[in-house]
Order: C-alpha cells, then structure tokens, then sequence
C-alpha cells in the first residue's frame, strides 16, 4: 500500500506539471491569435492605404488622403504594441512554467540529498511543506535574490538607462544561476580562470516565436515611419487646411518618437529577459536551486506554537542572509547551515 504523503506528493507534481503545460498552451493560443490579428490587419492595410493623388484632386480628397495616411500610422502603433505585450505575456507564462518545473526537479533532488548531505526527516520535512506555503515564501525570497543578481536599480535610472541590466560578472564568483557561466567557465591549477565556448541549447521554441514576433513588428513598423513621412508631407503642403498644421506636426513627431524609443526599448529588454528565462535565474535549473533556499527558509523561521506572528519579517531577514552569502549557498545554506548563530527576531 502506497503510504498517503507519497500519493500527496506524487499528485502535488502532476497538479504543477498540468499547471505549467496549461500556461504553456496559454502562450501559444495568444500568439496564433496574434499572428492572426497581423494576417488581418496587412490585408486591411492593403485596401485602405491611399492611391497617389492626381493633380486635379480636390481640397477634401487630399484631406482624405492624409487622414488616410493617420489612420494607417495609429493602427501600424496600436498592433506593434499589441505584439509586443503579446509576447510580454508569453515570458511571464514561461516564468510560471519555469518555477513549476523547478519544483518538481527540487522535490527529485530531495531524494539525493536523504543520500548523504542532510537526514532523512528534515527532507521529508521539506517535502511536507504545501504548494501555497510554499509561493508565499517565495514571493519574498525569490525578489529580492533576482534583484541582488542582476543589480536593479532606481525606478529613475532604469529610465535613463533602459537597456542595462547588469549581472554579476565578478571572475572570482560562483555564478550558480548562470548555465552558461557554469558550462564554459573552469579553474587551472595556478587559480587561474578558464573560459570554454561550449554551446548550451534550452530549446528553441520561445527563441523562434520572439523573432517572429520581433521580424513582424519591424515589418510593421517601417510601414509605420512610411506612413509618419507621407502625413507630415501633407502637412508641410498645406493639404490639412482645417488643422493646425504646426501643433498638429509637433504632436504628431513626438508621438511617433515616443512610440519608437518603447519599441526599440521592449526588443532589447525582451532578448535579454530571455536569455534570463533561458539560462539564467528563471530557468528550470536555477529555480530548483531558489525554491530550496526558499523551503528550508520557511522552516527555518516558521514557529507554529507561536502562530505566524512576526513570519513575514523574519523571512525577509533570511532572504538577507541569502543575498549577503550568494556565492556560498551550496557549501551553507543548501545544506541548512546557515552562517550567523543569530535567530532573526520578528
């Protein structure tokens, strides 16, 4: 007879394997639907967009024709950034996958370290701790590792500096998180460091639909510009008499500027959060390593005979040691050794 947390267990890892296959799906509908709205809107386009005018033409045909060339320009913004969030929402489904993934490689791995590196109980006592216990602490741990790797900074210079998000590059660093760091990095002998080029392939799927995505948005975004020259010529030729030629231009570039300098941002941000995803802290190898920082944090500070007063606190606190000795959690805090003797007080 199965024993009853084995049957909890083993069902506790298909409820996060169909979770992590449902958001995956998720992805996929959301970007045929995508592909579908683009598929629409270039045969929109191509019946709508304006026919040369002839010099005989009217006032208000050339008016038409100019509004004409607005309205293309509006659309070509609204579905590039409707691409764009299309395949912002396929990263966060594919960060869920990752993290439910992640869980079942950490819950394998308890199995190993009843082996040698820990006593049996404490690992049946990590595998005992639920799934939503478990996301409440790792709502506060998981945070405020990532920020500590990759150096987040101020809300005001990520705005002045959109595209930097440095990670640690320290030579002498254990860089855990970091598959590629891992694969391609050794020591000589003389303590010297030792870079290989080995290749690393994750899979390619979500590589394949961002350059989709990306190559259409481009597309789209040429007819954008195309469209923005060929309105401000309107404008610059008088053939908008009942407008403000001068502010609407002036509202026109801005807005065209803005729109550019989001669209170049996202694409850069978007290769390198999936580069992250990939084989860097959000992948599946590296989340197994955080949700057991994150299980022996829990029970590290949870006392249940005095209720759960001052537990939020007190995981933080963890999460501080965690950050202070990321070079060292494997030889400490993997193998619940923490480094301080200290109890952190609520």
């Amino acid at each position: 007879m199965i024993p009853a947390d084995r049957i909890q267990l083993k069902d506790e890892i298909k409820d996060r394997r169909d979770e992590a296959a449902t958001v995956k799906q998720c992805f996929t509908d959301f970007a045929f639907k995508g592909l579908l709205l683009t598929t629409a809107f270039f045969g929109f386009v191509s019946s709508f967009y304006p026919a040369g005018l002839s010099d005989d033409a009217t006032s208000s045909e050339k008016e038409s024709v100019c509004m004409r060339y607005f309205l293309v320009w509006l659309l070509c913004g609204v579905v590039i950034l409707f691409l764009m969030r299309v395949l912002r929402i396929g990263f966060h489904k594919y960060s869920t996958a990752n993290r439910n993934y992640g869980y079942v490689l950490h819950i394998d791995r308890t199995f190993d370290y009843e082996k040698g590196v820990t006593d049996k109980a404490y690992e049946e006592q990590v595998r005992s701790v639920g799934w939503e216990e478990g996301m409440c602490a790792w709502r506060i741990i998981q945070p405020i590792i990532f920020e500590e790797v990759y150096r987040l900074r101020t809300a005001t210079e990520r705005w002045v500096f959109p595209f930097y998000r440095c990670e640690r590059k320290a030579s002498e660093s254990y860089q855990w998180w970091n598959t590629m760091h891992l694969m391609n990095t050794r020591r000589h002998d003389s303590n010297y460091i030792i870079q290989d080029s080995l290749p690393y392939r994750p899979g390619s799927y979500l590589e394949k639909t961002e350059r989709l995505v990306h190559f259409l948005c481009i597309v789209i975004y040429t007819l954008y510009s195309f469209s923005y020259f060929f309105a401000m010529d309107c404008i610059h030729s008088g053939m908008l008499p009942r407008m403000n030629g001068l502010l609407f231009g002036v509202i026109y570039t801005t807005a065209w500027l803005c729109i550019t300098c989001c669209f170049i941002v996202h694409i850069v941000k978007q290769r390198k959060f999936r580069h992250i995803l990939e084989s860097g802290l959000l992948s599946i190898q590296s989340c197994a390593v955080v949700w057991r920082l994150v299980i022996i944090s829990h029970l590290a500070v949870v006392h249940p005979f005095d209720g759960y007063r001052g537990y939020t606190r007190r995981l933080a606190e963890r999460a501080v040691v965690i950050r202070k000795h990321l070079m060292q959690i494997h030889e400490l805090m993997m193998q619940n050794k923490w480094p301080t003797n200290k109890e952190p007080h609520p």
